[in-house]
């Protein structure tokens, strides 16, 4: 017991000092770029081009600059790249990596083991989190075994299914994430508190992770910062729903 008591006061180390090389090392564009060729995976949470940069304002100008920048003249194709890239250092690595993470799903794939369950339909079936290049911007939708080509996104008033997407996977714990709840009338606003990594608008606009209740069920799907709803896809349609949540990490240091 008192090794693996030490053992875990180790990791847990471990990840703290990464996790404050990495927050320095994402301020710098070199590495953002890597990140978007597939050259660079992070191995901590809460880092990266896809996360916000929340109390940072010019680490945060420098994220969207980059994928705004990126976009011009990179599209769907490198995004899979990097996404593989990502998935494959997920399943090879020993070492330490992110507690949740995005994995890519290949057309005709089925989901992962540890995919990650955060909303139901009303008959109960799950839901994940899911996310795709859409249009030049990174998308979050939903996910499920049950669904048409497996996965979907809302955008432009319609929902549009995926053939190749990524999904968010991790330990349903607790002590990692939670759900920060916004009423009718509340925005999204995110002082003091980091938002699970989500997607990119075209413009490097963030997305944040979110889901909402409708006819019965709970959909996963995605909200701007400052919006007063979330934005899920139901019936072939975009919804926005209210009340509505966001996904957060319980706290900087366990992420």
């Amino acid at each position: 017991m008192d090794f693996e008591f030490f053992q875990n006061r180790a990791a847990e180390g471990m990840r703290y000092l990464t996790i404050q090389n990495e927050d320095a090392k994402e301020g710098d564009k070199s590495h953002l770029i890597d990140e978007l060729k597939g050259k660079r995976v992070w191995r901590t949470s809460g880092v990266g081009v896809i996360a916000y940069g929340n109390g940072d304002k010019e680490k945060e100008g420098v994220k969207q600059d980059v994928w705004r920048e990126w976009g011009r003249s990179h599209g769907k194709d490198d995004w899979i790249h990097a996404a593989r890239a990502r998935t494959d250092f997920y399943k090879s690595t020993r070492g330490l990596k992110p507690l949740v993470m995005w994995k890519l799903v290949e057309r005709g794939g089925s989901l992962p083991d540890d995919a990650l369950p955060i909303g139901r339909e009303a008959d109960g079936q799950f839901l994940y989190a899911a996310r795709s290049w859409w249009q030049g911007g990174l998308h979050l939708g939903k996910a499920g075994a049950h669904l048409i080509n497996h996965a979907s996104i809302p955008y432009g008033g319609g929902e549009h299914g995926l053939d190749i997407y990524e999904i968010l996977c991790g330990p349903s714990d607790p002590s990692l994430i939670k759900w920060m709840t916004f009423r009718h009338g509340e925005r999204a606003m995110v002082e003091g508190w980091m938002p699970v990594e989500g997607g990119r608008e075209k413009d490097g606009t963030p997305l944040l992770l979110a889901k909402g209740e409708y006819e019965n069920g709970e959909h996963p799907g995605k909200c701007l910062i400052g919006d007063d709803h979330a934005c899920v896809g139901w019936g072939g349609g975009e919804l926005w729903v209210r009340p509505f949540q966001i996904l957060a990490f319980c706290s900087p240091n366990r992420r």
